[in-house]
């Protein structure tokens, strides 16, 4: 009882390491349109890890066990999915030494919590969109029929717990642990392996007790196929994990390009209007007397000197200068350990000079400093272009990251 009660206190801090994945992302629920359910189907072989055994862990001749599967999935987010796992089928186990031999036949139901490990680990990684490797533990009932027999002769020499008949079925908690790994076919089918230990509270699994021993425990490794259901073909599991797991920089970014588009046709407009300006210009030059013709290119010479004079205004902003108490900037990447600026840039695959601010336990690196807002959005624009699509734009003031 004090194990079983350990476990499940494992479990729950299990499931809890895994709430960042579910946090940020349950506050789009609502506007979210994913599948969030699937089923699937397996097989594979049981392998006993009992007192009657051959071999230590790979079966031996005559040890062959088959067993078929189900599986019923709740993806709550691309991280994290409960499981439900239905599984029957028959295993035996053989002691040449002992001259002693078992069969079993079981059947186990559990549900367990399944956490992408490459979705954790490489969230804004590409082979996301295919490929899946998590690893899983919940808990369980078995129910099985055993009974251990003579090797040469097969007469039963015991069934569990001294029972004298035949076809008593016995149950007993498990605890189910192992790793997997899936592929997505097509938006609907994805094929797996899995393999899953099952840690049986019994030591009758084999219908034999032996003083002093671990609990019986077997191993069912099988390959399967996943079938997605619900109306679109979206599914949660294989959902963009940077737009469920950091939805806040996601929606700043779109917010920042929609007003990048509302800038960019206010200056077409604005363009317009000026040709047009123009044109109206150059129809009233064509009217002009010799004494304004002559008029005019006083104006273009000093038009010409305006135009000079505003590229040496050009030439001197390009100049460096030191960075202002307040500006804006573009943030890149945020992270937990201290890069350094080439580390970063190499990562990022940019020639921008980076600067780095760390602020609240991030490391934070930002390309580019401006005055205006505008300035800054431009320039987040073209990194966009260099494949940098989270860059976003930050305000600082006096070093300070606003707001926080």
């Amino acid at each position: 009882m004090r194990l079983t009660t350990r476990y499940i206190s494992f479990w729950l801090l299990f499931v809890l390491l895994a709430a960042p994945a579910i946090g940020a992302e349950e506050a789009r629920e609502a506007t979210d349109d994913y599948n969030r359910f699937s089923f699937g189907i397996s097989g594979g072989l049981l392998i006993p890890f009992t007192d009657v055994k051959e071999k230590s862990f790979l079966p031996a001749s005559g040890e062959d066990g088959f067993g078929a599967g189900l599986m019923l999935n709740y993806h709550v987010s691309p991280v994290l999915t409960l499981q439900g796992n239905f599984l029957y089928g028959e295993m035996t186990g053989i002691s040449s030494e002992d001259n002693r031999k078992f069969e079993a036949e079981l059947m186990h139901a559990s549900l367990t919590t399944n956490v992408s490990i490459n979705g954790l680990l490489a969230p804004r990684s590409n082979s996301n969109r295919w490929m899946n490797i998590y690893g899983f533990t919940g808990l369980g009932t078995v129910f099985f029929e055993s009974r251990l027999m003579d090797l040469q002769t097969e007469d039963v020499i015991r069934y569990p717990y001294d029972e004298q008949q035949d076809g008593e079925i016995h149950n007993a908690l498990v605890i189910p642990f192992g790793l997997g790994v899936n592929f997505r076919i097509s938006d609907r089918i994805d094929i797996g392996l899995k393999s899953s230990f099952q840690y049986a509270f019994t030591d009758e699994l084999d219908a034999k007790v032996v003083t002093g021993s671990r609990k019986d425990m077997y191993n069912y490794t099988g390959a399967g196929v996943t079938f997605r259901l619900g109306r679109n073909t979206n599914s949660k599991d294989w959902a963009p994990i940077d737009r469920t797991m950091y939805p806040g920089d996601v929606d700043r970014m779109n917010h920042l390009a929609s007003r990048m588009d509302t800038i960019e046709d206010e200056l077409v407009a604005t363009g317009n209007k000026h040709d047009q300006d123009m044109q109206a210009v150059t129809d009233e030059l064509g009217e002009l007397t010799q004494e304004q013709v002559e008029l005019l290119r006083h104006y273009e010479s000093l038009r010409d000197a305006v135009d000079q004079l505003e590229r040496r205004l050009d030439e001197k902003e390009k100049e460096p200068e030191e960075t202002p108490d307040t500006f804006y900037t573009v943030q890149v990447m945020a992270h937990k350990k201290d890069l350094s600026i080439e580390e970063a840039s190499d990562y990022l695959g940019i020639n921008d000079q980076l600067q780095k601010y760390y602020i609240d336990g991030w490391y934070k690196y930002v390309s580019g400093s401006f005055d205006t807002l505008e300035a800054a959005i431009v320039h987040m624009r073209k990194l966009w272009q260099d494949c940098v699509s989270d860059a976003f734009v930050v305000k600082y003031e006096d070093g300070t990251l606003v707001p926080k």
